[in-house]
């Protein structure tokens, strides 16, 4: 049986904001600090915006290291307040890596960790070691996950300096005889030992398990997805961003197969922005989603170009789950009963 909400009832976007300069895609809510961090694409900064006024800047930070060139993926660490970065060079792609900083709300960055990912695709100057660090998940125990969008890898980064390629698997990659092949994007740990990843460029879903390796697709049984970038979970449900909807997803069988449970409208494609990826705000009940104009960035400058847009999405009201059909155990008296006996000599 399955159960469909509409998006009325899912929610909605309430709020928007513009913020100039930057292509920002990475962001993060930061609940210690009540501020919301915001990546760029094109560029090492950080920035901090105040969401109780307006977002107005807070702070800009400048990150410094070898491979932090632009920095993409981000979160915070609840319990340190550390941010998680995945950094790239979105030109070269050729310094992709891992960083970890502490970020305090009026002073300078200063790093905690930096590790430099092991990248072995050709690169567009002919040199080997090229890849695309692109998005990253922070465990409570302070384990980072970062996705190599053009290998199909993941990675782990341990105490901010251990580096070991969890997972190299086919069904993280696509367009392998493009020259920009581009696969995994997206990742989010549910649970201890599983991870679920976005292909984007395959259009699926893939549930990884961190303890055999094993990585295979999800079967999307009622609904359709595709070209998933950002994740989301919270109470047993992921949130897909979809570029102009975000799409929700239920599992009851430790997501082997999965049912699309509704999706929320956020479509802002009329003026040229995609939504990329998202962050829960001060409560599970909010959501932030961060749009980039990729038509612009890839030289089709328009009125807007070195703006980014910033959605709030309130979520309002509880998806309904897959019903599990009860167990009946019959009651013998409504089916029948002993009315009368008789001896025969």
């Amino acid at each position: 049986i399955i159960v469909r909400a509409s998006d009325a009832s899912l929610g909605q976007v309430t709020e928007t904001w513009r913020i100039t300069g930057g292509y920002h895609e990475g962001i993060a809510f930061d609940r210690t600090n009540n501020r919301l961090l915001l990546s760029s694409i094109v560029s090492n900064s950080i920035i901090s915006l105040d969401p109780d006024n307006n977002f107005e800047l807070i702070t800009t930070y400048n990150p410094q290291g070898s491979q932090i060139i632009h920095s993409l993926g981000m979160k915070v660490d609840e319990g340190t307040g550390q941010v998680h970065l995945a950094t790239s060079d979105f030109a070269t792609f050729d310094k992709g890596g891992y960083a970890l900083y502490d970020m305090p709300p009026t002073a300078e960055a200063q790093a905690a960790a930096s590790v430099s990912l092991s990248l072995d695709m050709p690169c567009t100057n002919g040199e080997s070691g090229c890849g695309l660090a692109n998005d990253v998940f922070a465990t409570e125990n302070g384990v980072a996950y970062v996705t190599d969008s053009m290998n199909g890898r993941i990675f782990k980064v341990e105490n901010g300096a251990m580096e070991e390629v969890v997972i190299s698997d086919p069904t993280l990659l696509d367009w392998v005889d493009s020259a920009f092949p581009f696969g995994i994007n997206g990742l989010v740990v549910y649970e201890e030992g599983k991870l679920i990843a976005s292909n984007s460029g395959a259009g699926t879903i893939v549930h990884v398990d961190l303890v055999t390796g094993e990585a295979t697709n999800v079967e999307i049984i009622e609904g359709d997805v595709g070209g998933a970038d950002g994740l989301l979970f919270s109470k047993g449900r992921l949130y897909l961003i979809t570029g102009t909807a975000i799409d929700v997803l239920e599992s009851d069988n430790g997501w082997k197969k999965a049912t699309v449970a509704g999706s929320i409208n956020i479509d802002q494609s009329a003026s040229g922005e995609t939504a990329t990826t998202a962050t829960w705000g001060g409560t599970d009940e909010e959501i932030y989603v961060s749009f980039v104009r990729f038509g612009d960035l890839f030289g089709e400058v328009g009125a807007n170009a070195d703006q980014s847009l910033i959605a709030k999405v309130t979520l309002t009201g509880e998806i309904p789950s897959i019903p599990t059909l009860p167990t009946i155990t019959p009651d013998t008296a409504s089916l029948g009963q002993l009315t009368e006996t008789y001896r025969v000599p």
